[in-house]
């Protein structure tokens, strides 16, 4: 949708052929030799010559299980970066454009891109325990069997709370539709879905699993977060809220269920596990930290959904996959939002104000060796800052753009190196940290380097803008 070009991913090597040893000119050719008659088995044979047995090599070294992949140093000849490249890029798939009215059914699932290096595969044979050691024994159960025993029971219970999203959208003088998934929060008609389902929404309407369709409408949206709040007047339908959990006692491992629209197959149940828990979503409009991944299939039109816990409670708003290409589906790579992220912004999205969240007002890239050289940096930790927002905290705490000379080569930056008097390892912990511990009006110490200098400057916190 927003014209990103996407890398091939690599090509596998095919093996080398066998190649076969050619006879040397010169060489003796022995011819065969005719069938011989049948002999005795009673008459003596020679013996087989057996090869001399070589002495013993040295141990072999040990197996690499994985080879991590390496990554290229940026070009040493560079003079001036552009962009402020990242290596997640979120590409929205709300929905399709179509020209004028023609209402085009599409997906809503962000897809998460980054570049696929190719990695040794592992190979491993496990040795057969001796007698005196212990090997862990395999479960009683295993997580197909286990979940096939509460999976239904959650189904039954969950399914009633949950809402498949339609949606018709308009861009300019396009007009598209889109589908997106969703749960009530309150009995009395609060729901909770993605950002970008109901994104430039025209109308929306919500489906029960009943049946029952009613139109909603958006009464609170925070972009920053990819969460939104959804209003319907249930009537004389009675509204069963879905129960939230603790997103922060979430293990790896653990069950993953997920309920929600895939390419509009409704009330869809798909399973697996917790696969990690604290990774990071950050984007230039989003900012998702601690964002639960699973292999529980998702794809477009699951976004807004729920993912559950064994005991059927909610723990993350399925919002984005990791595919190779846009239009791939899953691939086992599935994230969410943390439930007690939205927990803490529901009460004002559902009061239809909007959230305020710390802003220092800067634009940052992570320190790599191109900028160490030419800024001579003695580390690649801190975060570059390439534009400071006129009129924000980082201007009035006297944070400085980037200067360029004549030929328009890099000559000055500032360097964040640490808030507080902790060090900051790059930009996304900057950006994490300021999130996370502070609130709008906090006063923060930032440590930079400048012209090879140490200097201490204080800002206090804006709100960020809701264009920003």
């Amino acid at each position: 949708m927003y014209g990103d070009k996407f890398d091939r991913r690599p090509e596998e090597h095919p093996e080398e052929p066998i190649k076969e040893e050619a006879a040397q000119p010169g060489d003796p050719v022995t011819p065969e030799e005719p069938a011989t008659p049948e002999v005795d088995a009673s008459e003596s044979r020679p013996e087989l010559e057996l090869p001399e047995i070589p002495e013993t090599p040295h141990a072999a070294p040990p197996v690499v299980l994985y080879d991590a992949p390496r990554v290229e140093p940026p070009d040493a000849g560079r003079e001036k970066r552009s962009g402020r490249g990242r290596a997640w890029r979120l590409v929205a798939g709300a929905a399709a454009l179509a020209v004028l009215s023609a209402a085009v059914a599409s997906g809503s699932t962000y897809y998460l891109m980054k570049e696929h290096l190719a990695a040794q595969a592992a190979s491993y044979a496990q040795a057969a325990p001796s007698g005196s050691a212990t090997t862990i024994q395999p479960t009683a159960r295993t997580v197909a069997e286990a979940g096939a025993t509460v999976i239904p029971e959650i189904y039954k219970r969950v399914a009633p709370a949950v809402v498949s999203v339609y949606v018709e959208a308009s861009r300019g003088f396009y007009r598209a539709s889109g589908q997106g998934s969703g749960f009530v929060v309150d009995p009395e008609g609060y729901i909770l879905t993605n950002y970008h389902v109901i994104e430039n929404a025209r109308s929306i309407e919500v489906q029960f699993i009943d049946g029952d369709r009613l139109e909603a409408r958006v009464v609170g949206t925070d972009q920053m977060s990819d969460l939104a709040v959804l209003k319907v007047d249930p009537g004389d339908k009675k509204l069963v809220a879905a129960t939230l959990g603790d997103s922060d006692q979430v293990q790896v491992g653990e069950l993953a269920i997920a309920i929600g629209n895939p390419y509009g197959h409704a009330f869809t149940v798909t399973a697996g596990i917790i696969s990690a828990v604290g990774r990071e979503i950050v984007e230039p409009t989003t900012s998702i930290p601690g964002a639960i991944q699973t292999d529980a299939a998702i794809n477009p039109g699951n976004s807004g959904g729920p993912l559950l816990n064994s005991r059927g409670e909610v723990i993350g708003v399925n919002t984005a996959i990791e595919a190779p290409t846009e239009w791939s589906g899953n691939v086992g790579l599935g994230f969410a939002v943390p439930i007690n992220t939205a927990k803490e912004i529901l009460p004002t999205l559902m009061a239809g104000q909007a959230v305020q969240r710390p802003w220092l007002g800067v634009y940052l890239e992570d320190v790599d060796e191109w900028y160490a050289r030419v800024l001579g940096l003695s580390t690649t930790e801190g975060a570059v800052v390439v534009q400071v927002v006129p009129g924000s905290a980082a201007e009035k705490a006297g944070l400085r753009s980037p200067r360029f000379d004549r030929a328009n080569r890099l000559i000055s930056a500032d360097v964040i190196i640490a808030l507080d008097g902790e060090k900051v390892t790059g930009a996304d912990d900057l950006r994490n940290r300021i999130l996370r511990n502070h609130k709008v009006g906090d006063e923060v110490e930032l440590t930079i380097i400048r012209d090879g200098q140490e200097l201490t400057l204080k800002a206090t916190l804006d709100a960020r803008p809701n264009n920003m």
